[in-house]
């Protein structure tokens, strides 16, 4: 895969028309689902009373697929255009949420409408085919299945009626009992799962008193091999770890960790590899979790970024032959598995292009990933997608990507906050040090996709 620098910024149904008489109901009541299903909803909300029409996808005409690309659109900034229209190919891209394990193909007869949540996309089967040029989305029984409609779960009203919200074919957007639309079967996809594996991972290590790590590579600050608007010479030196802005200094990683009530370093040591000059090692003071820092040359930061994303997308990580840490008491020449990986640094994505990307592996647990550099949202979105990384903090515009803002994340992390809990603390961390507004910081930060 070639992944382009910013400014190529990423630019990326059918139904069958059927007309089914409903009737509109009371505003939703039902259970709170993870942060995105939510928004999503609420998104697809704003467009009530749009009329339908074929092929629909702007806020004046809408048919079921494009209510949902338009509340995509609005809850990731992400053009919808990027979204295929072959409901197969929708479900395969993960880009409407995963597949939710029991209601991922069940009869209308057979589901338990208990088990939806707030936000999940309903995909509405029949036997009938309905498009050549797509496939069966699901066997059930050995019986193929084919999407005709699309909507969004919007909870239960007062007497306990599972509702949606959906483009009524022949009429408009509307909520509407979900027994009111024709199908056979169902097929649900949701947002949010991996963070809640995530959160009960961390759990369970937590109990069993097992070490958790938190993998952050720095890619230093230099003046000379990045396209940064230059820095005083002894902060932009990066061959310099030392007095670097990124490590050495007073808002570097090394130096922030090391001067925090919080964390103990533990252990360093330089001249790890070619391109890594220093280790540094820290440990949660009075609890089981570790902080491993590299600090990547300056000019080696198209390497930084490739290993950062092989951090991403494999379970095992510091593979340093014979490599024992001195004062640490943790042998890491076999890898180590970290559960949030971060990145520090200019973002290299402005500059070059990566050639290819790590393969992930497979099985693997899902982590959460921090990216501290400008724009990060825009330029890793798909490159997160495709490894399986969770975004818990990243950026939608230029900052000054410093160690306080990282350590206020990784608070949160440690003490299991939901993602929107460890924006408002990086906002309010970067805020108190950049003097630039809470306000302009809480947009600065994004969380999730």
């Amino acid at each position: 895969m070639h992944i382009h620098k910013i400014s190529n910024f990423p630019i990326r149904f059918l139904i069958l028309f059927v007309i089914i008489t409903s009737l509109v109901i009371q505003e939703t009541i039902g259970p709170i689902n993870t942060a995105v299903n939510e928004k999503f909803l609420q998104a697809g909300k704003k467009y009530l009373g749009v009329p339908f029409v074929w092929g629909g996808r702007s806020k004046e005409r809408l048919d079921c697929m494009g209510l949902l690309f338009l509340a995509y659109k609005d809850i990731t900034g992400r053009d919808w255009r990027e979204l295929s229209v072959l409901p197969s190919k929708l479900v395969a891209s993960g880009k409407l949420g995963k597949p939710v394990k029991g209601l991922d193909g069940v009869l209308k007869e057979n589901l338990k409408v208990e088990k939806l949540k707030n936000g999940d996309v309903i995909y509405f089967l029949v036997k009938e085919k309905v498009y050549d040029t797509d496939v069966p989305l699901v066997n059930i029984d050995s019986i193929p299945y084919w999407v005709w409609h699309m909507g969004i779960f919007a909870g239960f009203d007062s007497n306990r009626v599972a509702l949606c919200l959906n483009a009524k074919p022949g009429d408009k957007v509307v909520i509407e009992p979900l027994n009111d639309i024709y199908f056979d079967a169902i097929f649900v996809t949701r947002f949010g799962e991996p963070r809640d594996e995530i959160i009960k991972n961390l759990q369970k290590l937590m109990a069993d008193n097992k070490p958790i790590f938190i993998y952050t590579i720095v890619a230093l600050c230099d003046n000379k091999y990045q396209g940064i608007v230059p820095v005083p010479p002894e902060l932009g030196n990066g061959d310099d770890p030392k007095n670097n802005l990124y490590w050495g200094a007073s808002g570097g990683v090394k130096t922030y960790f090391k001067k925090s009530n919080e964390w103990q370093m533990i252990a360093s040591d330089t001249n790890i590899s070619k391109n890594v000059l220093e280790r540094c090692i820290f440990k949660r003071k009075g609890k089981n979790i570790y902080l491993i820092a590299d600090a990547y040359r300056g000019s080696a930061i198209k390497e930084a970024i490739f290993d950062f994303l092989c951090a991403v997308a494999k379970d095992t990580i510091l593979r340093f032959e014979n490599q024992l840490m001195d004062g640490a008491d943790l042998d890491f020449k076999n890898g180590v598995v970290a559960q949030l990986v971060c990145y520090v640094g200019h973002n290299g994505l402005l500059d070059f292009s990566l050639d290819s990307l790590p393969e992930p592996a497979k099985d693997k647990d899902p982590k959460d990933v921090i990216i501290l550099a400008c724009l990060s949202k825009n330029t890793f979105y798909d490159i997160l997608d495709s490894l399986g990384g969770y975004p818990l903090l990243w950026t939608t515009g230029l900052l000054a990507p410093e160690a306080y803002t990282l350590k206020s994340a990784i608070d949160g992390w440690i003490a299991l906050e939901s993602g929107d809990d460890i924006k408002i603390r990086a906002a309010k961390a970067y805020n108190r040090f950049q003097k630039c507004g809470l306000n302009a910081a809480k947009r600065l930060f994004e969380t999730g996709r």
